[in-house]
Formats: structure tokens, sequence, C-alpha cells
């Protein structure tokens, strides 16, 4: 299975502090939400344990708020977090932002609103983790619901393209297991676009393993083995 995105686990970092406040008020966080929370505090350790940087100090900052009564603290890091989305096109330092307007309004705004606040949040990272447990459902509810995020992504206008491929590339797979039973039309139509998706995003590593796939559904084994050797270079 391909994962969306290494940015992928940094949501969980962003995230963990804002469910340890919202969990005990009953926010409607749905499932996806409830699964980032059990996943954050496995993966919150390896991602600070690089050499830190600002993002990562920031990170470390935003992680280290133990209460909503640290106003100060908590404006202090959505300045730099601000400061730091003037200069990088990283999207979850957006994501931080959001988070920390909620934080810093907890107790002063309504449910819906804080909704709203982190709702952007909330749909993006809904996908990543709908799109790692897509093998966990038999291939027919897999597909229909991979369908389903390709429109919302569409309809959200979400330019991410290795969270677009990974998609593809998984519901095409997961077709070509069950003897494509879709259509091999569909397999090859999502190999192809995975292809034009990895390109773009120069991630020549996944575009050679779409197109071994795709080789392979065309039955040119020959030049399945190329692009094998290839991928093992």
């Amino acid at each position: 299975m391909i994962a969306a995105d290494p940015d992928f686990f940094n949501f969980f970092v962003i995230l963990t502090v804002f469910l340890n406040f919202f969990l005990s008020f009953h926010f409607p966080l749905g499932l996806g939400a409830t699964l980032l929370y059990l996943a954050a505090c496995a993966c919150i350790s390896p991602i600070l344990s690089e050499k830190p940087s600002k993002l990562e100090n920031t990170l470390n900052e935003f992680e280290s708020i133990s209460d909503t009564s640290e106003v100060k603290k908590m404006k202090s890091i959505l300045k730099k977090a601000r400061q730091l989305e003037e200069k990088s096109t990283l999207r979850y330092i957006h994501y931080i932002i959001c988070v920390l307007d909620a934080l810093i309004h907890v107790d002063t705004y309504n449910c819906d609103q804080l909704t709203n606040l982190v709702k952007p949040v909330w749909n993006h990272t809904d996908l990543f983790i709908i799109n790692n447990l897509l093998y966990i459902f038999d291939f027919q509810t897999a597909l229909r619901i991979g369908k389903k995020i390709i429109t919302k992504l569409n309809q959200y206008g979400d330019n991410n393209v290795l969270l677009q491929n990974a998609i593809y590339s998984n519901l095409a797979f997961i077709n070509m297991t069950n003897s494509n039973a879709f259509g091999k039309s569909i397999t090859i139509n999502y190999l192809q676009k995975s292809i034009e998706l990895t390109k773009h995003a120069h991630r020549y590593d996944l575009l050679l393993l779409s197109k071994i796939r795709l080789t392979m559904v065309l039955q040119q084994y020959e030049e399945a083995k190329k692009c094998a050797q290839y991928l093992r270079a």
C-alpha cells in the first residue's frame, strides 16, 4: 500500500494537543479523529527526534501546551506559525494556525464555531486516514470509498499530488488483485493518472511502481522487468 505523504505524520503532532483538550468536551470528532489521536502518541517522538529546525521548535512548543489557560504561550506560538507560513508552502503550518486559533478561543466560542475553525484540518486529515485504511475493507467497498475520496478532493480543490496518487495507485492495485473485477479499463485509467501525478511530483520511484503495474496489466512483461530493474537501482 502507498502511504499518502511523508508529511502525514506531522498532522498527528498538530492535532494531539487539540484532541487532548476536546475529547473531554465530547467534541464531535468522528472515527477519523479518534484514530488520529491513538496514532499520535506513537508518532510524535520519531518526528521530533531529528535536529530541530524553526518548524520543529514550533511543533515542540505546540506539543508542550498543557492547558488552555496558557493563552499567552499559545499566542506566541501562533505568531511564530504565521511567520513560518509567510516563508513556507508546508500546508501543516496552516493547520497549526487553525488549531491554535481554536484553542485560544476554546472558552469563548461555541462548539459550532470551534468546529468551523478546525474543519479544514479534519477534512484533509480524514482523507489521509481513509486512504491508509483502504486495504482493511473488501475490495468492492474499498473501490467505492476511493471514488468518493477522489470526488471530495475535487470538491475541496485539493492539490496534494501525493495524496491523489496514493488513492489512484491503491485503487488500481486493489482492482488488480481482485482479477480486475471492476474492469481492466478502470485499472489502466487509475495507473495512467498515477503516472501523470508522480511525474508532476518528480517521484520517479512511485512512477516506476505504477509503470510496472500498468505493463503487467497490459501483459508487457519485458517492459515490466526493465522498469523493475530501474526501480531496484
